[in-house]
């Protein structure tokens, strides 16, 4: 057979329907993606409203065609399906909404039922009846299609928490959340420290109090465990991890942090980048207003808090915390044995003080994600680090990222009370974008 043939065989107008069909929904992923991922900072009340708009219009849209000259009968099951993920994008924003401020009129019972897990799937439901709908009114032609539709429903619940998630949490992140645990956290640290005498009595207390009511969830797969919509690293906020009992070291030593003030101990907060790891100091009057670590996080690692152990941890990489004005304190010697570390950076022609200079941690996290390094009048980057390997990286890019130098195999070893000297020389590279 020619190719000719086989031309006049295609149904370029079908092939031309289904292009059109999948142009539309990459639109509108594409306009989705940058309304709330270029613009997550501005996500609030309205850009939730605005998703739901979004999503409603383009589901229209897709039903008006339906019906029309582009969506025939043939690709009943293209429909639904896209048809279902706007009607998603359009029921769950709008859904944040209405029970945000439901919750706000309402009584605190009636407030605790609408966030509680099975609130969540109310959307679901009226999507699930949708559906039913559609199959009723025969928009399904055939038997093996309402299977095919049925198997789409049992997807969509399977990836609900996915779904809800893409809303749900960057909600959190920005702070637009209505319950305030201002009143519980006093409440609790009333009742469990008023009758003890000592700041450590009341540390052990608090710490006794996180174990026996708290979840750790490190580690775990946040989309699909319970509550699976709530839990969010980056949130910053012990409202979330007050009212669900649910949290990471963070969460835990920022609500411990807050429970530790109302019961009149001081603390500081406690950060080791290098190992991913937070967790706080709190000064004990009875052990001469010393600061030692608190951490009920730990628990997790080899089930028991850390309490007054600065051994606890083992060798850390960089410890700080940070003053009143935002000044990071180094305090890496309590915790770890130390060694110094002195980068050279070699390059003819470029400023050393350009490159971006990166220590990685052997857990593979970065240990200066934001200070600015200079060097010293010998042309080192000189840091104090914890005795362990360490993986440095220097590197500067321009014109978007396409054009830029970078030198990242550098293996090194920090040993106690040692200077260890390595030098880099970063190599010019294209396309940088492109290789990562």
């Amino acid at each position: 057979m020619y190719i000719s043939e086989i031309i006049k065989k295609v149904d370029l107008k079908s092939q031309m329907k289904w292009m059109i069909l999948i142009l539309l929904f990459l639109v509108f992923v594409v306009i989705y993606r940058f309304v709330f991922l270029c613009l997550l900072k501005t996500y609030n009340d309205i850009t939730i409203l605005f998703s739901g708009i979004l999503g409603g219009s383009l589901s229209l849209f897709l039903l008006y065609f339906r019906g029309g000259k582009i969506i025939k009968k043939d690709m009943s099951i293209i429909t639904i399906w896209i048809v279902l993920i706007t009607g998603i994008f359009t029921i769950i924003p709008i859904f944040i909404i209405v029970r945000k401020y439901f919750t706000l009129i309402f009584s605190n019972y009636l407030s605790k039922i609408l966030i509680s897990e099975t609130s969540h799937y109310i959307p679901l439901f009226f999507i699930i009846i949708f559906v039913i709908f559609l199959q009723n009114k025969d928009c399904l032609i055939n038997y093996r299609n309402k299977i095919k539709a049925s198997l789409i429903i049992l997807l969509v619940i399977f990836f609900w928490p996915f779904y809800f998630n893409i809303f749900y949490m960057p909600y959190h992140v920005n702070g637009f959340y209505f319950y305030d645990g201002t009143d519980d956290i006093q409440k609790t640290a009333f009742s469990l420290t008023n009758n003890l005498p000592s700041d450590e009595e009341k540390l052990i207390a608090l710490l006794n109090w996180q174990l026996n009511n708290f979840t750790n969830v490190y580690g775990q797969n946040l989309i699909f465990m319970k509550p699976y919509l709530v839990i969010n690293r980056a949130s910053n906020n012990y409202n979330l991890s007050m009212y669900y009992k649910h949290g990471v070291c963070g969460d835990f030593s920022l609500l411990l942090s807050e429970l530790a003030t109302t019961s009149g101990i001081e603390n500081r907060r406690i950060y080791s980048p290098g190992e991913n790891h937070e967790w706080i100091e709190v000064k004990i009057s009875e052990n001469n207003h010393s600061w030692v670590n608190a951490d009920a996080a730990w628990f997790w690692h080899n089930h028991e808090y850390v309490y007054n152990d600065s051994n606890a941890y083992g060798n850390q990489s960089r410890v700080y915390y940070e003053d009143m004005s935002n000044n990071q304190i180094d305090i890496t010697e309590k915790y770890s044995t130390v060694g110094n570390l002195s980068i050279f950076v070699k390059s003819d022609n470029q400023d050393v003080t350009s490159f971006d200079i990166k220590i990685i941690s052997s857990q593979g996290n970065s240990i200066f994600p934001e200070i600015p390094r200079h060097p010293d009048s010998n042309g080192y980057f000189n840091y104090t680090l914890g005795t362990k390997n360490y993986t440095v990286i220097a590197e500067k890019y321009y014109f978007l990222g396409l054009i830029g130098y970078r030198d990242l195999n550098n293996s090194v070893i920090v040993t106690e009370n040692k200077t260890t000297m390595i030098v880099i020389e970063p190599k010019k590279q294209y396309l940088h974008i492109l290789k990562n």
